[in-house]
């Protein structure tokens, strides 16, 4: 890429990374110390620091050819800086030293992506990574117990959700009433780590046009460990797993048109249960077992589309199985990277037959292939694309000679170069 188009994308980069971050927002009024030294607060403090990580990435794939691996490096962390400093001006935005860190990190990351992506140690990091994203789902949709007291709390009132119209007229969790407040806590967290069936018993209300809820299950600091949900003619349920301590959203079970036909007014029967290995809503007589997620929508941990449109949904899910399949392809060569797919495919599949609340699905398997299948016959079309840098890179990678971001290079008159300029490629 020429150095024209490699600072053609950094600015469009830091437009964009300043139209994300510098927009007012709202929130609670900010304590400008307690937020700036709050390095794992929220409820979603972990999946902010890997999106803070990643969005840096591509600012340093696109500096690291141009100026080099350092320089690369110290223009994020200003930008990072510039931007954190702004953000004390902008309404309901908050500076965090965490956002600093991980920025930094993630432009060292993307400058060391770009100057060492033809190198096997950085294929095979990606490969490994890919294969964790993709089979790690079926651990973070573990259940967790507590040992909290739990409350019921039907028809809620939750700020940023709709108000639900309808009533309940019972709950229960494996036959035992589920009220306010419980008379064996502990036997009901343990119901719930084991899914027994749940029971809900309502009269409808209108079909409400964003998520609000029906019945919640919640702990005293107001964590839910069971939600059931109406967006429109769609259920939606959430449970407390793994990935709640971690601090990470998850992508919900739905069923979709499951209050499909109902009236307001309408008496309704829910039945929310393990079938066979995969959990099955029943709605009056109607089940559907096809609740679960895929392991293409492992993009839910960090950034919920559940309010977006159903075709953006899949679209990200099919798009996030080729990106990962790439990387799983991509520390093989040829037709090899189909095999390392395959037995990705087949080891999330073992993990997701033990987990009811994680699909198999075909489609997003298929694609997941396909990408993988990319990722090694890249080998054949990528030195073409990365210009000089790239050729070298493959020849360095043969003759077994180390290339590694930082080092300084040897020109062809036998001087040194400069390291910040080596991989550079004028069109």
């Amino acid at each position: 890429m020429s150095v024209r188009n490699l600072r053609l994308a950094s600015s469009l980069w830091f437009v964009g990374v300043a139209a994300l971050t510098l927009v007012p927002a709202t929130g609670p009024a900010p304590h400008l110390l307690e937020d700036f030294l709050c390095v794992w607060c929220g409820d979603r403090s972990g999946g902010d620091m890997i999106l803070n990580w990643a969005l840096f990435i591509p600012g340093g794939l696109f500096l690291g050819p141009w100026v080099g691996f350092r320089r690369a490096v110290l223009i994020g962390i200003s930008i990072t800086v510039g931007i954190e400093a702004a953000q004390l001006l902008v309404p309901g935005r908050t500076s965090s030293l965490s956002d600093l860190l991980l920025n930094s990190a993630g432009s060292a990351t993307g400058a060391w992506l770009a100057l060492g992506w033809h190198t096997r140690r950085v294929r095979q990091i990606a490969g490994l990574l890919g294969a964790t994203a993709w089979m790690l789902p079926a651990l973070l949709m573990t259940p967790v117990s507590t040992d909290e007291a739990l409350y019921g709390i039907w028809v809620p009132s939750f700020s940023r959700m709709a108000q639900y119209e309808g009533t309940i007229v019972s709950a229960s969790v494996d036959g035992h009433p589920v009220r306010f407040r419980q008379e064996d806590p502990r036997a009901l967290a343990r119901d719930l780590e084991e899914r027994r069936p749940v029971e809900v018993t309502l009269v409808a209300g209108p079909a409400p046009p964003s998520l609000a809820p029906l019945f919640v299950i919640s702990d005293e600091n107001q964590e839910f460990h069971l939600f059931l949900g109406v967006r429109g003619d769609d259920l939606l349920i959430r449970a407390r797993t793994l990935a709640a301590p971690l601090r990470l959203d998850q992508p919900a079970l739905r069923s979709r048109g499951a209050l499909l036909g109902v009236q307001p007014g309408d008496t309704v029967a829910l039945r929310l249960e393990v079938v066979e290995g995969s959990r099955c809503l029943t709605v009056d007589g109607r089940s559907d077992c096809s609740l679960a997620p895929g392991p293409g929508d492992s993009y839910a941990y960090l950034l919920s589309l559940e309010a977006q449109p159903a075709p953006l949904r899949l679209a990200v899910a099919l798009g996030w199985s080729l990106v990962l399949g790439f990387a799983v392809g991509w520390p093989f060569r040829g037709i090899l990277g189909l095999p390392a797919g395959l037995a990705v495919v087949f080891g999330q599949g073992l993990l997701a037959s033990t987990n009811p609340d994680l699909g198999l699905l075909p489609g997003h398997a298929l694609v997941f292939l396909l990408g993988a299948m990319a990722g090694g016959w890249s080998h054949r079309w990528v030195p073409r694309l990365g210009g000089p840098a790239g050729r070298e890179g493959e020849e360095q990678e043969r003759s077994g000679a180390p290339d590694l971001p930082g080092e300084t290079p040897t020109g062809s008159d036998g001087a040194e170069g400069d390291g910040d300029h080596s991989s550079v490629g004028e069109e």
